[in-house]
C-alpha cells in the first residue's frame, strides 16, 4: 500500500485506498465492521477500529483478517474509533 492513503467508508463497511499516482480508488477489505480509526504498520497489515463488532481488529495484504480484542478488563469494548501504533526499537 505504498504511497496511497487508506480511508474508511463506515456506512459501506469498506477500507479503500487513494492512490494519488493514477488519481483511482478501490476497495481494499469489504465488511469491514464499520471500521474507522486506520494504523498500518511497516509488515502491510491494516488495523482497525471496528464499530459494529466493537473490536480492534488486523486486516492482511491477502484480505484475510483477525479480530485481537473485543474485551478490557473483563468488559466488552463500546465502540473503539482511535488506534496508535507503537514501535518498539530492535536491540543491535
Amino acid at each position: 500500500m505504498d504511497g496511497g492513503l487508506c480511508y474508511t467508508s463506515i456506512g459501506n463497511h469498506e477500507i479503500r485506498r487513494y492512490d494519488p499516482q493514477i488519481g483511482n480508488v478501490t476497495t481494499v477489505h469489504r465488511v469491514t465492521g464499520a471500521s474507522n480509526g486506520l494504523v498500518l504498520d511497516a509488515q502491510g497489515r491494516l488495523y482497525a477500529c471496528e464499530q459494529a463488532r466493537r473490536g480492534i481488529a488486523c486486516y492482511v495484504v491477502d484480505g484475510t483478517w483477525t479480530t485481537l480484542v473485543e474485551h478490557f478488563e473483563g468488559r466488552q469494548l463500546n465502540s473503539p474509533n482511535y488506534l496508535v501504533l507503537r514501535v518498539s526499537a530492535h536491540p543491535t
